[in-house]
């Protein structure tokens, strides 16, 4: 693990994560622990600079550039300058995936931030004049208990676990801890905690309403090939031979793949997790093959009577920290077993497009206000759902991008990877995503200008099958109907989650459901897993009975937590053991 804790209280010694290598230090009123880790120690820093203590978790992609600029030589000489120019802004013009703080001596000013995305998270207590921030929930806990502190459950918490599948919002499953939103950062002056918000993304960062199709594709490329060089020179710079890459069937890791071989970084090792017989393992392996990178593929298929992290609930939502439901979490986390973490620096991914270049979370995204909840796993407890901080966003787009991909999908892939191992994707680079949201939303849908982009300038990708089609790029209409109707006709949820689909006697009558292998269902078929194999039946059931009667949970609370585990599936079944693990977490 690398990160760090700080407060202006006792902090325990025998906090589990910070026990080999942790640095402590004391500056004012706070003390600090953290973690460093071994890769990227060049971007990391902890020390004083004449009056302003600075620490820097992380990796800059820019470091270079800006060295350069400022003509200094390593990252401290590089905040102080900055510092000097921007105050406690400084770290705002970093690219890369990090987070730290900055204490002024002068003003008895603490600043703790994370980058514009969010993606090394860090959350923070904030009540009576103690501070707390760490980048683990559990270690604040650990903190308050320590010192006798007192703190509550947040039942909201639960409601958008049990609707969403993870948490929409700043809350945590503890009410007087909060997550610091992307693009802002906290300022504690010894009283009071005010949050400032430094960054926004918006849909008019550039005026692209007249630009041609021919120019807003010269305007992606431009951005996505400086962005994919950022990322594959760090590995380079730090002295690393191989890059690490995540690799799919869809359109996103393919973009990182093509253009990156395109710029000529050929030492790859692409990594694909997931069931035998899908699609993303067929697609990976030949793009693979085709780049003449290497290929390792992981299988989270159980086995009968191993289930495997089918049952790791407790350890999936402490990973977490209880932020998304534990089957998610359980399955990301298996994606770096096996992998020599020491032969690599960073984690290249996809994660791009369908929250920026395109409308993928939301079919027909409204530009206003957002009305209603979207892309929830679960209807069952809808009309519970808290629904205040839909208030915070412009328009169904924005909303997209900071409730669903940055809450949603930070706290799986890319912050459960391999203990030391950062990750990186081509959306840390905030001109990137501030160019494509200014695209037109119309060039938007449907992959139209992603596609337009991806398929003219790098025409080789469009030669494999797009595992959303089932069908090549380049094929026509009607190839791509007949994929489309292939594919879906053997995903589990056509069978199993669409109630109209067919009638629950034809399934049984053809045993359709028994027929459909899993890698012909879903990337994750957890319903099918479920249906199969008694031992997951039992371990779910068991640790609903052992947990439901914890007393921190309400009998209101409790009757919907046991309506959403009768009547969902798997996936809302897994969002109520959450719920159950997460208060087993912080307050057993």
């Amino acid at each position: 693990m690398n990160g760090f804790i700080v407060g202006n209280i006792s902090l325990p010694n025998n906090l589990p994560e910070y026990v080999e290598d942790c640095k402590e230090y004391n500056f004012g009123k706070f003390n600090v622990k953290f973690l460093p880790g071994k890769k990227f120690l060049q971007d990391k820093i902890c020390e004083w600079r004449e009056d302003i203590f600075f620490l820097l978790d992380g990796v800059i992609l820019n470091s270079k550039e800006l060295y350069e600029e400022y003509a200094v030589s390593n990252m401290a000489d590089l905040c102080e300058k900055l510092y000097s120019e921007k105050g406690d802004l400084f770290h705002k013009r970093f690219i890369g995936n990090y987070a730290g703080l900055v204490y002024e001596k002068q003003t008895e000013i603490l600043t703790v931030f994370t980058n514009k995305l969010s993606s090394k998270q860090i959350f923070y207590y904030a009540k009576d004049r103690i501070f707390i921030a760490s980048v683990l929930i559990t270690d604040i806990v650990h903190t308050l208990k320590f010192n006798n502190l007192m703190y509550s459950f947040n039942p909201d918490a639960a409601y958008l676990m049990m609707n969403y599948g993870y948490m929409g919002t700043d809350d945590t499953f503890v009410k007087e801890i909060k997550k610091i939103e992307a693009g802002h950062q906290i300022s504690f002056n010894g009283c009071n905690a005010e949050d400032n918000c430094y960054h926004r993304f918006t849909n008019n960062a550039y005026d692209l309403c007249r630009a041609s199709e021919k120019e807003i594709i010269d305007g992606i490329d431009e951005r996505f090939r400086k962005a994919i060089k950022r990322e594959y020179e760090k590995d380079i710079e730090a002295g690393y031979k191989y890059h690490y890459r995540m690799l799919t069937g869809g359109t996103d890791s393919r973009a990182c793949a093509f253009v990156s071989d395109n710029l000529g970084y050929k030492n790859v090792i692409n990594f694909t997790r997931g069931v035998p017989e899908h699609p993303d393992e067929k697609i990976a392996r030949k793009i693979s093959e085709h780049l003449g990178n290497n290929f390792i593929y992981l299988s989270n298929l159980p086995l009968q009577g191993n289930p495997s992290f089918l049952t790791n609930i407790d350890k999936a939502v402490y990973d977490s920290q209880g932020l998304t439901y534990y089957l998610d979490v359980a399955q990301s986390s298996t994606e770096c077993v096996g992998i020599d973490e020491a032969t690599y620096g960073l984690a290249h991914g996809g994660g791009f497009s369908e929250a920026f270049l395109t409308t993928g979370y939301i079919s027909e995204p409204k530009m206003e206000t957002p009305k209603r909840p979207l892309h929830v796993y679960s209807k069952l407890l809808a009309d519970k759902l808290p629904s205040e901080h839909l208030k915070k966003y412009e328009n169904d787009d924005i909303y997209s991008v900071y409730s669903i991909f940055f809450n949603k999908h930070n706290p799986t892939g890319r912050n459960l990877l391999k203990a030391d191992l950062d990750s990186t994707f081509p959306g840390l680079d905030d001109d990137l995503v501030s160019y494509c949201l200014s695209i037109p939303i119309k060039l938007r849908e449907h992959y139209y200008i992603y596609h337009k982009w991806l398929f003219k300038k790098y025409p080789e990708a469009a030669k494999f099958k797009l595992e959303k089609l089932n069908a090549r790029p380049i094929d026509g209409p009607v190839r791509k109907f007949i994929g489309k109707l292939y594919r879906y006709g053997n995903l589990r949820q056509y069978f199993r989650c669409s109630k109209d689909a067919f009638p629950n006697w034809l399934q049984k009558k053809f045993d359709l459901k028994n027929k459909i292998k899993p890698g012909k269902q879903a990337l994750m078929p957890f319903d099918w897993w479920y249906d199969r194999d008694l031992n997951v039946q039992k371990y779910m059931q068991k640790y609903l009975d052992d947990n439901i009667n914890n007393q921190v949970i309400d009998e209101e609370l409790k009757k919907d937590i046991m309506y959403i585990y009768q009547k969902g599936q798997a996936r809302e079944k897994s969002m109520a053991l959450t719920v159950l693990a997460a208060v087993k977490l912080f307050f057993s």
